[in-house]
């Protein structure tokens, strides 16, 4: 188990979860976990389509959501931006 910092931003923050909190996880999935069954489905819903970080690359150049962590790794939650 890791102990690591988890940032929610966006829709997350809206929905009422705290800006940031500390977890002891394994994976990224666990902290998606986390969220589902602590704050319910319309935050999980809401995670599943974020961009997802950690220590500032997302997951997906990473394992995805089975990327492991480490102490002190910083999970980001961060909505998907657009322009042009």
């Amino acid at each position: 188990m890791a102990a690591v910092k988890v940032q929610y931003r966006g829709r997350l923050h809206d929905l009422g979860l705290p800006e940031e909190e500390n977890l002891t996880v394994n994976t990224v999935k666990d902290t998606l976990t986390h969220i589902k069954t602590t704050f319910g489905a319309e935050a999980y819903k809401a995670a599943k389509i974020m961009l997802v970080a950690v220590n500032a690359t997302g997951i997906l150049m990473l394992k995805a959501w089975n990327t492991k962590l480490a102490d002190g790794d910083l999970v980001q939650y961060l909505p998907i931006c657009g322009g042009g």
